[in-house]
C-alpha cells in the first residue's frame, strides 16, 4: 500500500507540474503570440511527459500488484 501511495503521490505532483506548464504557456501566448506550430510543439513536450508519467504509472502498478520486487529482493 505504502508503495502504491508513493507511485500514485509522484506520478500527480509530475502531471500537475506539466499541466501547469501548458497553461502557463498558453497565457504567455495571449500575451504575445507565436506562431501556431511553435505553440504547439512547446505545449506538447510537456503533454507527452504526461502520458509518459501515466504510463510509467501503469508499469508501476503492475510491478507493485505483481510482487515483483518483493521476489527480487529474496535474491
Amino acid at each position: 500500500k505504502k508503495k502504491r501511495n508513493g507511485a500514485i503521490i509522484g506520478a500527480a505532483v509530475m502531471i500537475l507540474l506539466m499541466l501547469i506548464t501548458i497553461v502557463i504557456v498558453f497565457w504567455a501566448n495571449t500575451q504575445d503570440p507565436i506562431p501556431l506550430g511553435m505553440l504547439l510543439l512547446i505545449a506538447g513536450i510537456p503533454a507527452v511527459i504526461i502520458v509518459g508519467t501515466l504510463v510509467a504509472l501503469a508499469g508501476r502498478m503492475k510491478e507493485i500488484e505483481g510482487g515483483e520486487e518483493d521476489e527480487a529482493s529474496k535474491y
